[in-house]
């Protein structure tokens, strides 16, 4: 893996010292470690604070966040509720549970409890499929009766299922020599601080057992199957490396299907270094020609397909009828109640909802929903509803997907940046049509350029005609049909 030597930026940093970890945890039973910035517990810019502590006050907030996980990890030991909970849903849905057929070729595994016709990821593919298949699901909670899917956890034998118990309960014991090898393979006494706490904060929560059980059970299904292909919702963590790993010594092909827009944040796909060998999957299926490149720089013995984006609206991009309305703005935000904050904050400041009707997109299957709606409600802007008879003139955006969706209709798209170190913004991996951002960064006074920025922006829109489909499928293609998907898999 190259890292840039001098200068070293913000971003540069945390992938040289994520790296760095992602070396030290050999066995990749780690989330954190895998490359994916999502799986880390804190913000990036929390994140680089912690890298480069210097002074005694810092040094004491590094051990009081040690102190607290250690103590979390003792109480956990003591009283070990969540392992046997863990336990007790990992047996009844192996005695319970439907086993994966063995004479099926091809496997499916998936997230969440829906059917296969529903499945978010998958859905429209599988629905196109005249063969038969395993639908195996990965299920949080604490469903104990499957329909229309088979659990994970049902692929394990009963002799496998009894060295998965002992395992977790001797977990507190285990976890915690890894954790201890891996730090001292680290140079700095920093980085090992740092990789501890991780490491205790995703014990803690459940994780590092819940991410054994998971490849625990398709290793153990896969040494008497006779499946040939095995295809999964791909993102570059860890678990999916580990199940990768257990289908190459079982001779079985794995198709990994990017499922999502790939953005800075996924250093593990965008950056090499982050797969050992026999964790890469045979087949990688991109959801874009852009996608499709970037993943051949990555992984350039693999072969690398490019295909649709399966998840989402699928907008034709022909909007007669629908108008775009010159005076309407949509802010779509995510959950993050810090960053939601800050953007409705500014906006507001800025006065610029006295030029435009300002309309707010918040994600509702976030717990976060509930209060952001009541600070869109207490600074008076438009509540976002499904409206199909005008769309806004611009999207700012925190959500590449989402962006996408509304560039498909034509909308210009506008990403938001809130001076973060390491961007969600798809377009800074190739910024083929070049796409604007607005700073919102609460390091500025930055009220009255906001409102300009804006006003120029949208000015800039009302001149222009986009194609917002071609556009929009060079990042994630969804112009397909049932035989386009089903080649993807032969």
């Amino acid at each position: 893996m190259s890292i840039k030597t001098c200068p070293l930026t913000g971003q540069d940093i945390i992938i040289k010292m994520i790296y760095s970890f992602y070396k030290s945890d050999s066995a990749q039973l780690f989330s954190f470690s895998s490359g994916h910035l999502g799986a880390l517990p804190f913000s990036d810019r929390q994140l680089l604070s912690l890298f480069e502590i210097n002074g005694f006050s810092q040094v004491l907030q590094l051990s009081r966040l040690i102190i607290i996980e250690l103590v979390k990890f003792l109480i956990l030991t003591i009283f070990p509720f969540k392992n046997l909970l863990l336990i007790l849903r990992t047996t009844l849905r192996k005695t319970l549970g439907k086993r994966p057929d063995t004479i099926y070729k091809l496997s499916v595994m998936s997230l969440g409890n829906h059917i296969f016709e529903k499945d978010p990821y998958f859905g429209v593919l599988l629905r196109s499929l005249d063969e038969k298949f395993n639908y195996l699901k990965i299920v949080g909670g604490f469903n104990f009766k499957s329909s229309g899917y088979i659990f994970v956890e049902s692929g394990l034998s009963y002799l496998s299922l009894g060295k998965v118990i002992f395992s977790i309960l001797l977990s507190p014991f285990f976890s915690i020599i890894y954790l201890i090898g891996c730090a001292r393979k680290l140079d700095r006494l920093l980085d090992r601080a740092i990789f501890i706490i991780l490491s205790l904060k995703e014990i803690n929560s459940g994780s590092f057992n819940g991410n054994k059980v998971i490849t625990k059970s398709i290793e153990a299904w896969l040494e008497d199957t006779k499946i040939n292909k095995f295809l999964y919702p791909m993102e570059g963590r860890n678990w999916e490396k580990n199940i990768v790993k257990g289908m190459s010594k079982s001779k079985v092909k794995s198709i990994g299907y990017l499922h999502c827009a790939l953005t800075p944040r996924h250093f593990s796909l965008n950056q090499t270094g982050f797969y050992q060998e026999e964790s890469i999957p045979d087949i990688i299926i991109a959801p874009s020609e852009m996608c499709a490149k970037i993943l051949n720089s990555t992984f350039p013995k693999v072969t690398v397909r490019n295909g649709f984006f399966l998840r989402g609206s699928r907008g034709s991009g022909g909007n007669e009828g629908i108008k775009h309305g010159t005076d309407t703005l949509l802010f779509a935000l995510t959950g993050n109640i810090e960053e939601s904050g800050q953007i409705l904050s500014h906006l507001f400041e800025s006065k610029v909802q006295e030029c435009y009707k300002i309309v707010i997109r918040l994600n509702p299957n976030t717990s976060s929903y509930m209060y952001l709606q009541e600070l869109v409600e207490r600074y008076k802007f438009i509540l976002y509803r499904e409206q199909k008879d005008y769309l806004p003139s611009v999207c700012f955006f925190r959500s590449s997907s989402v962006a996408l969706d509304y560039l498909r209709l034509g909308v210009l798209p506008v990403y938001i940046n809130l001076g973060e170190i390491v961007s969600n913004n798809v377009f800074e991996l190739d910024n083929k049509y070049q796409f604007e951002s607005v700073d919102f960064s609460k390091d500025k006074e930055m009220s009255i350029d906001l409102s300009q920025n804006i006003k120029k922006i949208v000015d800039i829109k009302s001149k222009s005609v986009l194609n917002g489909a071609e556009m929009s499928d060079y990042y994630l293609n969804q112009s397909y049909n049932s035989r386009m998907l089903v080649q993807l898999l032969n």
